[in-house]
């Protein structure tokens, strides 16, 4: 990843984070992921780097910038796997395209929007549609501008403008993409019980007058982006970082998806901890190995109508073989192999027909 510097324009690419870090959104670029087929490489705002004082805030619990920045490894993995096309061929997974291409699409946890937004710039693995979902509206905010920064989007528009979340965050714009007709939404969605209330009560006009738990009022403008089984593919890159997130990540994918013919696809990363047995409490403060928590995510998805499909599973190590080299051509701080060692890997889970209640 490398940052655009081009003389005065350095100014007017960067600017803060203002109440949510201490770092600033810079113009970012990524080598190996073109836009739109041609030769312009994929640029959206981000933080490259969170700094030292984030990174205290975060351990305390105070703020959470992690989707402000676009160097996380799962991302970057997945662009790796699906968005880079080297040679002009395919992509390394052109036989799992399927899983994009042409279908309805939802991201959870989108941060930037990188993965979504490399998926509506590709030429191999566009879908018809893209719903980009976070709880946290900054993030919207900031992925609206990076949607809006693409030569596919029809709603260009200046890219530090203010932007009216109530007014403007579940809009529907088009991609205007070599004619092929492709869209995307941008809405909040906070992953768990939550989300069920808003999915199973769709278009109840009970639901314009109730109040949520928390007091404020249920915005039905987003409902129709966010009812159950509505979409082919469920994506998720790199969000796992607490184990007890685990749960309503898969509740609110399994929700989402189409039974049988929907994908949950997961670029997963080793992050969080899993206590172990012996109660140990310093157990609590390591992070579990790839093959622990990757038998843990496929233990949980099975209890929410998700089924594991090994044979679809990419591993760096595949990638690595495939292209002959152990760096990555999207980033630079990570390569294949560190991909690697760090057990990244992209899982892929079926929706099954529901087996209980």
């Amino acid at each position: 990843m490398s940052v655009e510097e081009e003389g005065d324009a350095e100014t007017e690419d960067c600017w803060d984070m203002r109440d949510n870090g201490y770092g600033q959104y810079e113009l970012c670029s990524f080598p190996g992921v073109t836009c739109c087929g041609d030769d312009k490489l994929l640029q959206l705002y981000c933080v490259a780097e969170l700094s030292p004082l984030d990174m205290v805030d975060m351990y305390h619990g105070r703020t959470d910038p992690t989707g402000y920045c676009a160097s996380w490894m799962g991302a970057h993995l997945f662009l790796e796997a699906f968005c880079v096309s080297e040679e002009s061929s395919a992509p390394a997974s052109a036989s799992l395209s399927w899983l994009f291409r042409q279908r309805r699409v939802l991201e959870l946890g989108c941060g930037t929007g990188i993965s979504g937004i490399a998926l509506l710039s590709s030429s191999f693995t566009r879908p018809s549609h893209v719903t980009f979902t976070d709880a946290d509206p900054a993030a919207l905010d900031l992925c609206r501008t990076n949607c809006q920064l693409q030569p596919w989007s029809t709603s260009q528009s200046s890219s530090q403008s203010t932007v009216d979340r109530t007014e403007k965050s579940n809009d529907v714009s088009a991609v205007d993409h070599n004619g092929t007709d492709s869209s995307f939404a941008i809405c909040p969605l906070q992953w768990g019980t939550a989300l069920g209330k808003n999915i199973q009560q769709q278009k109840s006009d009970e639901l314009e007058e109730n109040d949520d738990m928390d007091g404020s009022k249920t915005n039905n403008n987003h409902d129709w982006l966010l009812q159950s089984a509505t979409y082919e593919t469920v994506l998720a890159t790199d969000v796992l970082y607490d184990i007890e997130a685990l749960k309503p990540l898969l509740q609110t994918a399994s929700d989402l998806l189409v039974p049988e013919t929907g994908h949950f696809v997961l670029s997963h990363v080793p992050r969080a901890s899993i206590s172990s047995s012996s109660g140990d409490d310093n157990d609590d403060d390591v992070v579990s190995s790839r093959e622990v928590l990757e038998a843990a995510i496929c233990s949980e998805a099975a209890r929410h109508d998700l089924q594991w499909l090994p044979h679809c599973t990419i591993r760096p190590q595949q990638l690595m073989k495939l292209h002959g080299r152990t760096e990555s051509v999207v980033s630079q701080n990570h390569s294949l192999k560190d991909m690697e060692e760090a057990g990244a890997a992209i899982l892929v889970f079926q929706k099954t027909v529901q087996s209980h209640d």
